[in-house]
């Protein structure tokens, strides 16, 4: 997979999957833009990168917010002209059970539904500059295929961006640019862990591990490595995916 000369965006790329997935980006040749809102973890990301060799530009972005959007792509623009790949590992857990409020709602929408549209939308002057050698991947979960529990909000917000991947992939199909949507099951991340302790989430990990048929759960760069794919020639005929990425969660 070689991506010399092409432009990826890795949104929320400062840690975990998107982290993962600018970095193998970048060792294939990609020229590549991580963009985050903490500011200090993305600071480390882009030193670590460098300390490896990898030539990653940080960009310091609230997603939620138009202006700044508006200012991140002006600015691929001016440097680059165009941009291949964009995938938003952007989300939010959702509250558990069935009640909650307003603002909660809103927000879980937002992150898992409004940002990636919007995100996509306002990318495609950049991205039809770069059709047909340009991709788009968007971040769901298995939970988005089948309702695992917990938080129906979650399961119904990333069930939205399945069928966001498909409907992009029909319309924009014709001009050359490719949309499919990750699925993954648990994986071993920051995120993951963001809700309790260490302990607690060891233990979490570990019965899922134990439910799922692969008896482990994902590294961020088994989903790194399938975005890779979805962006390079490789996977050229590929679009309008749910792809799952959960060792067989969904068989069980």
């Amino acid at each position: 997979m070689d991506f010399t000369g092409q432009v990826a965006l890795v949104i929320g790329g400062a840690s975990g999957m998107g982290l993962a997935a600018a970095r193998i980006l970048a060792a294939r040749g990609a020229d590549v833009v991580i963009a985050d809102r903490n500011e200090e973890v993305l600071q480390r990301a882009v030193e670590a990168c460098a300390e490896q060799g990898l030539a990653i530009v940080g960009y310091r972005l609230d997603a939620c917010s138009t202006v700044e959007r508006a200012a991140l792509f002006a600015d691929i623009e001016a440097r680059h002209g165009g941009l291949n790949i964009l995938f938003n590992t952007l989300g939010s857990h959702g509250p558990a059970g069935l009640d909650t409020d307003v603002a909660t709602y809103d927000k879980t929408f937002e992150l898992n539904v409004k940002v990636h549209y919007f995100c996509v939308i306002e990318a495609l002057p950049l991205l039809r500059r770069r059709a047909p050698q340009a991709s788009v991947a968007l971040m769901s979960s298995a939970g988005g295929l089948r309702y695992a529990g917990r938080s129906p909000l979650y399961a119904i917000s990333k069930s939205a961006v399945v069928m966001m991947a498909q409907a992009l992939a029909r319309d924009l199909g014709p001009e050359g640019i490719r949309v499919n949507a990750l699925c993954p099951g648990a994986v071993d991340t920051p995120f993951a862990g963001s809700e309790g302790d260490a302990a607690a989430r060891a233990a979490g990990m570990a019965a899922w591990a134990a439910r799922v048929p692969l008896r482990r759960v994902a590294h961020v760069d088994e989903i790194a490595r399938a975005v890779a794919y979805l962006a390079s020639d490789d996977g050229s005929y590929l679009t309008g995916l749910a792809l799952p990425i959960d060792g067989g969660a969904l068989l069980v």
